[in-house]
Formats: structure tokens, sequence, C-alpha cells
């Protein structure tokens, strides 16, 4: 069963992180939401209230084949401030292990770590101030894949963002059985289905 971490801070924004860990649970992914900080409630971007299952400092020796960062401002930068998750984020895309962003978080937290600095295409939040950070190597799509890193939109992106997670790490079947359970629209299962990328 692949591991994922998906990182999640105060004012993360809700749908990234909702959507991203119930996508990678029904694909059968074992997820550990982990936090900043010593406490484990978190308070997201609309008010809503998660409690993380470990911080980030109590994971920071764990390995795991995909590390995942929601969006969201303030967010977005809470993460991209966290050491911790910093370090873990750099060794994992050294290692040639999944990287997964989506939002403000392939500006904020991907890029000022180098881990855009290899990839031939990414994308982010439609927004200058994260376009501009990435403007030679963005990419129109809702979701790109390159070298091993996984970057997205946004909100309304979000479960095309886990589903791809899921394509990567457990094949493009098991995404599209996920995605037909999930009822989304016709157009997304034909291209999760298809040999490239979302």
């Amino acid at each position: 069963m692949p591991s994922v971490l998906v990182a999640v801070a105060n004012d993360s924004e809700e749908i990234e992180f909702n959507a991203t860990v119930d996508v990678l649970a029904r694909g059968g992914c074992d997820v550990t939401v982990a936090c900043p900080g010593r406490d484990r409630n978190v308070k997201l971007s609309r008010g809503v209230h998660v409690v993380a299952d470990k911080t980030l400092e109590e994971v920071s020796e764990m390995q795991f084949d995909l590390i995942a960062c929601p969006g969201g401002m303030p967010g977005a930068q809470h993460l991209g401030s966290d050491a911790f998750l910093c370090t873990m984020l750099r060794t994992q895309h050294t290692e040639g292990k999944w990287v997964a962003a989506i939002c403000a978080s392939p500006a904020v937290v991907l890029a000022p770590n180098g881990i855009l600095d290899d990839v031939e295409k990414c994308t982010c939040y439609d927004a200058p101030v994260f376009r501009n950070v990435i403007s030679k190597k963005l990419s129109p799509e809702r979701v790109v894949v390159s070298n091993k890193v996984i970057t997205s939109i946004g909100p309304g992106s979000a479960i095309e963002f886990g589903l791809e997670c899921v394509a990567q790490l457990q094949g493009r079947d098991k995404a599209v059985s996920v995605a037909k359970a999930l009822l989304v629209t016709p157009d997304v299962i034909e291209r999760l289905g298809a040999a490239g990328k979302l």
C-alpha cells in the first residue's frame, strides 16, 4: 500500500485538502496528515477544523511514496516556512520520489525549495503573484506531471489532482475505477485513462 503524507496548516484550502485526502484513501493509499508546530488542531481557510494525525516534526524521519501540499493563503506560506516539511520535500525530490502541490503551493512551497528547477512544466493558481514565480514553465493544463512532480491549479481541479496522484502510485486502472465511483465527468475519466497525463 503506497504511503502518502498530506501536509496541512492553518488556512490551508478546505477543498484541496479534503479532496486530496479522500481520493487518495479511496485509491488504496495509506494517508498520514501532518501539520506544523505542536498543536494538531488546524483551522482551514473557511473555518473548518481538522485534527492532524501527527506533527511534521513527528513524521520528519519517516519515508513516504508521495508528499502532497494543499494550497490556500496564507496556509501555503505556513507550509513553506516549516523547516521539517521543506527538508522532507527536498529529500523526497532528490531521491526521485513523488511530490505534489496544488493552487498556491507550487509557487510558494515547491519553487523556493528548488523542486521546480528540473521540471519541464508545471501549473499553479491563476494569479500573477503565483504565475510570475513559474512563468517560464507555466502550463495551461489543469493537472501537470513532470519529473515526479504533480501540480494543479486549485479547488476546482482538486479531485483530478488526487486522481492523478492515485494514477501515479496505483496505476491508471485504479484511478479510473475511483473516478467512476466518484461520478466525475466522462471527459476527466477519458483523460485519466489515456496513456498521457490528465
